[in-house]
Order: C-alpha cells, then sequence, then structure tokens
C-alpha cells in the first residue's frame, strides 16, 4: 500500500474502496497502470489521510447516501448491475461508471473528477431519465453508438413486441430488457419507445 506521505508533489492520491480484496487488487492494478496516480486502498473503512479522489465500488448498483460522510473528495463510482437512480451525493464532482469500464475510462474518469467535472456513462444516463439532447447524426455515426444487443432489442421494439416478449425471445431477464430500452432512449435522444424506433429507423439503424 503507498504512504501519501511519500508520492510525489504531482501525483494524485487515489483511495480505492471495495468490499471484496480481490476487487481492490483490481482496481489498484487499473490505475497503476497509468502515471500521474498514486492508488492505494481502503481497508475496512479506516483511511489515514485525506485523498484526492475516491473510487468506490458498487456490488450491488445500490448507492449508499452515507458514502458522502465518509469523504469530502470527489467520487468515482464504478457500479456492477443495474443503477436505480442517480446517487444523492453532497455538492460535488462524481462520475459513475459501469464494471465493464476499462483502465483507460478509470483513469479519465480521476482526473476529470478531480478537475471538478462529472462523468456518467450512457448507460445509466438512459436508466436515470437523463436524455442527451444532441443534434442529428449521420446513421453510420449515430449507430456506432449503440451496442449489438442494444440494435437487436431495438429491432423488437419496432416490431411492437412488449419487454416481456422480447425477454423470453431473447433469453434474458424483463428487468435487463428495460436497462437495455432506457439505455437507448438515452443514446438517441428519445423520449419514448416510438420516438427512439423513429430516430433509429431515419438514421438506418433499424428497418422495418
Amino acid at each position: 500500500m503507498t504512504d501519501p506521505d511519500d508520492q510525489p508533489a504531482n501525483q494524485l492520491d487515489v483511495l480505492v474502496a471495495a468490499q471484496f480484496p480481490s476487487v481492490r487488487r483490481g482496481l489498484l492494478s487499473m490505475l497503476a497502470e497509468h502515471p500521474g496516480l498514486s492508488p492505494r486502498e481502503d481497508q475496512d473503512g479506516v483511511s489515514s489521510a485525506e485523498p484526492d479522489v475516491v473510487v468506490v465500488y458498487v456490488a450491488n448498483g445500490a448507492i449508499s447516501s452515507d458514502i458522502s460522510e465518509r469523504w469530502d473528495a470527489p467520487i468515482v463510482f464504478v457500479v456492477e448491475g443495474l443503477l436505480a437512480e442517480l446517487p444523492d451525493i453532497a455538492e460535488r464532482p462524481v462520475a459513475l461508471l459501469t464494471a465493464e469500464a476499462d483502465s483507460h475510462a478509470l483513469h479519465a474518469a480521476v482526473h476529470a473528477v478531480d478537475q471538478g467535472l462529472s462523468v456518467i456513462d450512457t448507460t445509466f444516463a438512459g436508466s436515470a431519465g437523463i436524455v442527451w439532447r444532441q443534434p442529428l447524426l449521420p446513421a453510420a455515426d449515430h449507430g456506432d453508438q449503440l451496442t449489438a444487443r442494444e440494435i437487436e432489442v431495438l429491432n423488437l421494439v419496432a416490431q411492437g413486441w412488449p419487454n416481456k416478449t422480447i425477454a423470453t425471445a431473447l433469453g434474458i431477464s424483463e428487468h435487463t430488457v428495460k436497462f437495455h430500452v432506457g439505455s437507448i432512449l438515452g443514446k438517441l435522444g428519445a423520449e419514448s419507445r416510438t420516438e427512439a424506433v423513429t430516430i433509429a429507423t431515419r438514421r438506418g439503424v433499424v428497418v422495418i
């Protein structure tokens, strides 16, 4: 574990908090791949000094409100599973990343919150009801934003299939279908399933 008193002045002191030691080690390894960061682990909720940035792994998609009381530093949440709603965090920069985020995304998020910016993965934006208002893009550019699974779900939505039927056809849970639909709405800047299909059809992502 790195002693924050020994780190170079130009490096960010990043505290990693996760319930399982294996997860902490994984995050520490990812952060250590990039220069400018001095990661250390938060063991049993005890930390000797206030860090510059905290990286918190959330295993069940539920972000506890007491997080804001433990640290005053900006927080990067790495969330496993679905996120029902955005966390109610005291005014500070925060980042919300999925557990699939790679070391480059994690590194970028740490630096972003340190600079006073907040970051949210588009996957969570849709499920949280946030809609990006963007100008219309060419079909090829916009289609690249959707994953193969999201395009598969969207094509079934375009056929008028309900979530339960889509879930059965794809062999996934109905909750996962809702998650994909929310993500699709966020990425397409749509407020409804019908609008999402209309936008996607116009851009060639969906063929009816």
